[in-house]
């Protein structure tokens, strides 16, 4: 699989990442080279594009390789140097997905307060209610926490020699996206027990 695979953007090629099966001896990520694939190369073809629960405006689509040869000068790198290029396209994928979770997170919230501030319940917006307040309060605080971690993160991804950068891009995923979640979910609850009769 390979995300915007069948986009026609895609003009200088396609990755493939190949293990080296006579070297038994070494390390499993030692054996791997990777390499560009020519999108017009006799024996390459796309297959279909995978039905996404979101982000579909990133296609990911199967790529099929039969009787393909590729020569030694599409190699991308030094031979074995294919782990090292596919973590490190890894590592850009959990920025770029902690980045979605870091900028579409505050708009919840923001909505949230802003209908806790017209919606009423006893004679009073419902903002006015203390166990809304301790809701709203901890998920502004945990978005705070998201965006320290992400410009923390931010500081250190352009330094990839640095062996925290992969580790801080991990931790930067799962938090903003867990988070972006966490705030969206607690606040559709507070409108759907609203609107529940």
């Amino acid at each position: 699989m390979a995300a915007n695979a069948g986009s026609p953007t895609v003009s200088e090629g396609e990755r493939l990442r190949r293990v080296r099966q006579d070297r038994p001896a070494q390390a499993h990520n030692k054996g791997v080279s990777a390499f560009v694939v020519a999108k017009d190369a006799p024996g390459f073809s796309r297959g279909r594009n995978e039905n996404l629960l979101g982000l579909r405006g990133s296609p990911t689509t199967q790529l099929l390789f039969e009787d393909v040869r590729v020569p030694a000068s599409s190699r991308l790198g030094e031979e074995g140097d294919g782990f090292r290029i596919a973590m490190t396209s890894l590592d850009e994928a959990r920025l770029n997905c902690s980045g979605h979770g870091h900028r579409n997170r505050p708009r919840s919230l923001e909505c949230a307060v802003a209908y806790a501030r017209s919606a009423c319940s006893s004679a009073k917006p419902i903002i006015q209610h203390q166990g809304l307040q301790f809701l709203l309060a901890e998920s502004a605080g945990r978005l705070a926490a998201v965006s320290s971690l992400w410009e923390t993160t931010m500081s250190i991804a352009p330094n990839r020699a640095q062996p925290a950068a992969s580790t801080f891009a991990a931790m930067t995923k799962l938090m903003a996206t867990d988070m972006a979640m966490r705030v969206t979910t607690d606040a559709s609850r507070r409108w759907r027990k609203r609107a529940d009769p």
